[in-house]
């Protein structure tokens, strides 16, 4: 514990900076002295030039390197971080990921040709029942659960616009980071797409930029697996549709989601940057918890087969703090442990590598364009076509699926005038805290055998500021690991290779959801004028400097990518509300019309909807949450599915719950 003063005033203790093993690591913090940075900016800066090269063309592949070793620093230490090797923990993440799902060929996806098959033999019905677009958490859990009630299981299918991904193949060095990217980030080339099946999709904005993960299990591959209910109070807002202005109507759901991804939370022995963010917090005199996470922390989540309760292997965490750029160990719990592979046995179809453009009303229900990424190698060639079904689920997220809808207003899909509208980043935040006193040690190692402390998850706490003010005065705070594939470049950044004494500081918390999404040559992006001034940001960076003031760190806003707010958790664009005026969906996630005749039909409340069009993902969440949102982006989605089956015009697919 830390000590106290005169004035009862907690006093922060320093953490021992020496490498030590994990079953060493103390208790309670002693003061000791920071390892010292031994290349000073600017002569590291000089000495990388060549380095520099290494991890321009993308390093080395070195199978001899048996471990991360403590010892490197300055430049070796750098060149270390821009290497990587097929090492044993890789290896059997790939086997167990094919074990898990060798009844379909030791993978979920299935072949583009069955899909175009499929299409060119349909004849004059619908292809599918249900076309569901996007594989996230929104579109995992429609796929589960209608298919367990649906009359024909195999006439669901997704679209995922990326590639599946297995564990041991994420990048976790620089090179390979960067070349995962959807758009360009840089240049003059910036936001065009160089990477159509890139892991992660940053779109560049003028006043915020975007994260969000592209794959088969979306945002799931890339995210830190936080599991935060939102405070009740949040839902007492007006932005609320009526039927959901009590959060107890989603306690069942809430529970439902915790069940099925196997949530818990860090069990043993604290590791550094937990002890360091637990003084701290207490020195600043705030409340810090542990935080829920769906990761395979130990064995008891498993069976003697290291198989979760859905059959998928998983392996215990090894605490290496690469979470956010994808788990190479395969202890994550990720949407393809869980809700797809619910989806696979049931007899969903999935189709990678397609991304949806837009889609139109006809006939048999609907017509969907999309475009197949057809990967040759050297080459990434789209095919273009069109397929039709019965019924459309979005979940493509809070850009893509109002992406999608802006397209279709524009090919004849008349909606809501407020689609785009009521745009949130969560009330994200990012700080980089250097030569942290306190010795967070918080530096992903990768999927490779390590000699000294492991690093843990990349978010293991969760701090309350101001939890009892108002809504918008409340903030989270969570201490993060850098991953080892974005070590690099902030040791560039700073001019800094040892950045084992730094820590990403993560907020989350409440703004006005004032952003604004339009399409620009065809794109969603995002618009909030005066948002780098508002009294949230100021906020934000006062809350993070008092936190690096109590580590004992430099902290500074980074501005190297312009003067620009960040999220990885964007919410609304297709609000949810009592009617058109105020949402572009129900409560329930259908489509409200702007228009009547074939194809619309009247809800529970009055309000004209498109017939089979719904929306489940976090693009319907009409406000900030004030906590990390996936957990509640899935009791809405399941709610949304619970609902589907007693829904009159849907009986011809779904068995109704009676």
């Amino acid at each position: 514990m830390a000590k106290t003063n005169g004035s009862h005033k907690p006093e922060l203790a320093g953490l021992n900076c020496e490498p030590t093993s994990f079953a060493e690591l103390p208790a309670n913090g002693g003061r000791v002295k920071p390892l010292p940075i031994l290349t000073p900016r600017r002569q590291f800066l000089t000495q990388a030039t060549t380095a520099g090269a290494v991890l321009a063309t993308g390093g080395i592949s070195t199978p001899g390197l048996a471990t991360t070793d403590s010892t490197k620093h300055g430049v070796a230490a750098f060149l270390d971080k821009s290497k990587t090797f097929d090492s044993s923990l890789k290896q059997l993440a790939r086997q167990d990921y094919r074990r898990s799902f060798q009844t379909w060929g030791g993978q979920l996806s299935n072949s583009p040709d069955e899909l175009f098959h499929a299409i060119r033999n349909g004849g004059g019905e619908p292809t599918y029942d249900f076309l569901i677009i996007g594989s996230g958490y929104g579109g995992s859990i429609l796929a589960a659960r209608l298919s367990a009630q649906a009359h024909s299981p195999d006439r669901i299918a997704i679209f995922e616009r990326g590639r599946e991904w297995v564990p041991g193949t994420f990048p976790d060095r620089f090179s390979d980071l960067s070349a995962q990217t959807r758009e360009t980030i840089f240049g003059p080339q910036r936001k065009q797409l160089q990477n159509p099946l890139g892991l992660f999709d940053v779109r560049v904005n003028d006043e915020i930029d975007v994260m969000a993960g592209s794959g088969l299990g979306g945002t799931s591959l890339i995210n830190a697996s936080i599991a935060l209910r939102p405070s009740p109070d949040v839902f007492w807002e007006p932005e609320w549709p009526s039927a959901l202005r009590d959060m107890a109507a989603l306690e069942p759901y809430y529970e439902l989601t915790e069940l099925t991804l196997d949530m818990g939370t860090i069990p043993g022995t604290r590791t550094r940057k937990v002890q360091a963010q637990q003084q701290v917090a207490e020195f600043l005199g705030y409340r810090n918890e542990r935080t829920w996470l769906s990761i395979a922390l130990n064995r008891a989540m498993l069976d003697a087969e290291s198989r979760n309760r859905h059959g998928v292997i998983q392996r215990p965490c090894t605490y290496c703090g690469d979470c956010i750029t994808g788990c190479n160990i395969g202890a994550k719990g990720t949407l393809t442990t869980s809700y797809l592979p619910l989806a696979k046995r049931n007899g969903v179809r999935m189709f990678t590598q397609t991304e949806v453009r837009y889609l139109e009303p006809c006939a048999v229900g609907w017509r969907v364009h999309f475009t197949h990424w057809q990967d040759n190698g050297r080459t990434i060639d789209p095919v273009h076509d069109c397929v039709t079904t019965a019924n459309v689920v979005l979940g493509a997220g809070s850009l893509g699926t109002t992406e999608l809808l802006l397209r279709s207003q524009q090919h004849g899909l008349s909606v809501s005038s407020r689609l785009g509208c009521k745009w949130s980043t969560n009330g994200d935040g990012l700080g980089i805290l250097r030569k942290a006193k306190t010795c967070p040690n918080a530096v992903g190692v990768g999927a490779y055998p390590i000699d000294f402390a492991p690093v843990g998850p990349s978010v293991e706490t969760t701090t309350f500021v101001n939890e009892h003010g108002p809504l918008l005065e409340r903030l989270l705070i969570q201490e993060g690991a850098i991953p080892r594939a974005a070590a690099n470049f902030f040791g560039l950044l700073f001019g800094n290779p040892d950045i084992d004494n730094t820590l990403a500081i993560l907020a989350v918390g409440h703004d006005t959801a004032e952003g604004k999404i339009r399409l620009v040559d065809n794109r969603a992006s995002v618009f909030w004028p005066g948002v780098q001034d508002s009294e949230h940001r100021a906020r934000l960076q006062r809350t993070i400097a008092r936190f690096a003031e109590a580590h004992g760190a430099n902290y500074r806003v980074i501005r190297a990518f312009g003067d620009r707010l960040s999220t990885v958790h964007p919410l609304g664009g297709c609000s949810m509300g009592d009617s058109t005026e105020s949402g572009v969906v129900n409560h329930l996630g259908q489509v409200f019309a702007n228009c009547g005749g074939h194809g619309v039909e009247i809800d529970h409340e009055g309000q004209s909807v498109y017939e089979g069009l719904y929306v489940a993902d976090g693009s319907i969440v009409p406000r900030s949450l004030g906590a990390n949102p996936y957990l509640t982006i899935c009791a809405l989605s399941e709610r949304i599915a619970f609902h589907m089956p007693n829904t009159p015009s849907l009986a011809k697919f779904l068995r109704s719950w009676g």
